[in-house]
């Protein structure tokens, strides 16, 4: 059983879809704080889970910490933007690391039955 973390990205991350920028963005500061935690059922065990990550930029801060304890999966998430102005020749640089955290947070867990 495959179970995706990508709940995290459903909000509070901003899109930017257009390849080019011709204004300067103005970012709010932001704090999203989140925690999973994934209790298996008896006779299921965590095969692979999603690696940690931690992300720094001008822009903001991401953390992604990932544990295991004996039935439950514990993934805590921590986004930051910092209030700033992202000039136009920065886009790219401010879209790679929002393609960044996009990344962990479309992580997920292999979960399998014991004994198959």
């Amino acid at each position: 059983m495959i179970v995706k973390l990508d709940l995290f990205s459903q909000r509070h991350t901003p899109a930017f879809p257009e390849k080019e920028r011709h204004k300067p963005i103005q970012l709010p500061p932001l704090v999203v704080n989140d925690e999973f935690l994934l209790t298996l059922q008896p006779g299921m065990e965590i095969s692979d889970a999603p690696k940690s990550a931690e992300l720094q930029s001008p822009y903001g801060h991401y953390s992604l910490a990932v544990s295991r304890e004996e039935a439950l999966l514990r993934v805590t998430r921590r986004y930051e933007l910092f209030r700033t102005v992202i000039p136009v020749g920065d886009f790219a640089a401010f879209k790679q690391f929002l393609n960044s955290i996009a990344k962990s947070d479309r992580s997920a867990a292999i979960l399998r039955v014991v004994g198959r």
